[in-house]
């Protein structure tokens, strides 16, 4: 896997995961 593909992945993942932290947040609520 080439180096641009490695951090393209992790910042999907990355928005993921802040898009589904904040849903929490926003149901916790």
């Amino acid at each position: 896997m080439r180096i641009e593909e490695q951090q393209a992945m992790e910042t999907a993942i990355q928005r993921y995961l802040d898009v589904w932290y904040l849903g929490a947040l926003n149901w916790n609520i």
